[in-house]
């Protein structure tokens, strides 16, 4: 079992501040290539939104957008992922920071309903 983690370790590509898994999934580094890939990543799906926040639906201005999972990292741990697009498909979102904040680790459909029971208190 340690062959094989060592074996897919080996397999890792580090392209523009940017680590590529074996299985397709990029994270990127914790280094100035890596910080400018995530905030690029961010602006294009702010872009992409229409300027609107991913999570409330609200306007959302580019110097209060945040980078949001889809699939949070405290659900997932080390399957991070930092693309924007899988196969096509628009993946992860960009969300205000108090939205984000927030949501937290909650999955997608879990924060919807957590602020659908907010909004009918």
């Amino acid at each position: 079992m340690v062959g094989v983690a060592v074996a897919d370790l080996l397999m890792i590509e580090i392209k523009n501040g940017v680590k590529i898994y074996p299985d397709g999934r990029e994270v990127c580094l914790k280094t100035k290539a890596g910080r400018e890939e995530y905030a690029d990543s961010t602006f294009k799906m702010w872009v992409r939104q229409k300027l609107i926040c991913y999570l409330c639906g609200k306007r959302l201005e580019w110097t209060d957008a945040t980078f949001d999972h889809e699939r949070s990292r405290g659900l997932g741990g080390g399957n991070r992922e930092d693309r924007i697009e899988i196969d096509s498909a628009p993946v992860n979102g960009a969300a205000h920071y108090l939205c984000n904040s927030r949501k937290g680790s909650m999955s997608l459909e879990k924060w919807r309903e957590h602020e659908q029971q907010r909004r009918n208190r």
